[in-house]
């Protein structure tokens, strides 16, 4: 049996674990689509699923929470991971599933449990959530390049700002725009004196000046009632395209927001789920706090939006939605939330939906977009091998 070693770092992970472990509801591999929200006619959307298996060393548990797809890692494309028990990054060959490399963060000085990582060329950024630092390193020269802190807790009632602690997931990614670092993050809890502009969710930081900002609110669906304050509806799932735009996805809205960084305008689409008639709050007292047990039955039980999937391939958008739990919430098989997956087309415009299958297990905070399809982790029972469907919806 493998030992976890660091790989829990704070609490909110291992609460958030219980999550990401869920079945999804469907009809097979064709499905067919509930009315259209625009011309209420039925569609189809039908799709194909295949298997990837990665096997694994010796020191890597099949657990992961962050991941990131590189189209061109040395020539290949591959699926890169995080080992926290080692903090590295593991390269995998999507073709030939080899492991092409391993970047040890020890190497460089980096001892603090790491989160979340970011990639590039010549160069990867990694963030601790510990100390809320994200640090470059220069892989050419082996030398850090800087450590910045994206957070401080300093807040003041009588100009109440919350600053949102950047928390990366696969599904919460850290992604760059040009000189320009992007983390998603919140604040736990829950506060009358939110409004809405004084509690965003996108950390942006500028590697040249230094500069952190934040911008991106909550929407007003989440001034009128209170929301748990915990990742299941605080969470801000997002995702950017060619446009320099960032396009979030928050648990309790219809709609999706897009900030334009070119024009620094917001703009707000409606692109809700045909299943999804209301999502009813936690409750309307907004400072109250729920226990553990009663918030995580109120998100079984209630229907959320969740990843939000830029697909440059096809010039679409993938946004999840997690439907009620099917069966009753025990607590040895985890949650039962069956997902459906909207598409929009590059204008935010709704095409269809479709389900995943209900006799298949995925990990949906862990999937990302190829050439190839939709990449979503599924719960692996042999140790030794991280494994991942393959979608490829066809419309």
């Amino acid at each position: 049996m493998r030992r976890f070693g660091n790989c829990s770092i704070t609490v909110l992970i291992l609460f958030y674990l219980v999550i990401i472990i869920s079945c999804t509801g469907g009809k097979g591999f064709g499905v067919s689509q509930d009315e259209a929200i625009e011309d209420e006619k039925t569609e189809e959307m039908f799709f194909s699923i295949d298997s990837l298996y990665f096997k694994l060393d010796s020191v890597t548990v099949n657990i992961i929470h962050y991941c990131q797809f590189l189209s061109d890692y040395k020539g290949k494309s591959c699926i890169s991971f995080l080992n926290e028990n080692t903090n590295s990054i593991y390269f995998y060959d999507i073709q030939t599933k080899a492991l092409l490399d391993i970047i040890d963060l020890r190497e460089y000085g980096i001892r603090i449990p790491v989160q979340g990582y970011l990639y590039l060329e010549n160069e990867v950024y990694v963030y601790t959530y510990s100390d809320a630092s994200l640090t470059c390193i220069n892989l050419d020269t082996g030398q850090i390049r800087f450590t910045y802190a994206m957070y401080n807790n300093n807040f003041d009632r009588r100009n109440p700002f919350f600053m949102p602690k950047p928390f990366p997931l696969t599904c919460l990614p850290i992604k760059s725009l040009g000189d320009t670092i992007i983390l998603s993050g919140l604040v736990a809890g829950e506060s009358p004196l939110e409004n809405g502009t004084n509690r965003p969710v996108i950390t942006l930081f500028d590697t040249m000046t230094k500069q952190v900002s934040n911008l991106v609110n909550y929407p007003p669906v989440y001034q009128k009632a209170n929301w748990g304050g915990s990742l299941f509806f605080r969470s801000a799932f997002y995702d950017t395209n060619e446009k320099n735009d960032i396009v979030v996805s928050f648990p309790a809205s219809d709609e999706i927001v897009v900030y334009s960084i070119r024009e620094g305008s917001y703009y707000h689409h409606y692109a809700g789920s045909s299943s999804i008639k209301r999502i009813q709050p936690f409750s309307m007292k907004r400072n109250k706090l729920g226990d553990s047990n009663r918030l995580f039955e109120w998100y079984l039980n209630t229907p959320s939006y969740e990843n939000l999937l830029y697909d440059e391939y096809r010039h679409c958008y993938y946004r999840f939605a997690k439907m009620p739990q099917t069966i009753a919430y025990n607590s040895k098989i985890g949650t039962q939330k069956p997902t459906r997956v909207i598409i929009l087309d590059d204008s935010y415009s709704y095409i269809g939906e479709f389900s995943l299958p209900n006799n298949l297990i995925f990990v949906t905070s862990n999937a990302f977009v190829s050439r190839d399809g939709i990449y979503i982790q599924k719960k692996e029972q042999n140790e030794d091998l991280i494994s991942f469907y393959l979608i490829r919806p066809f419309y």
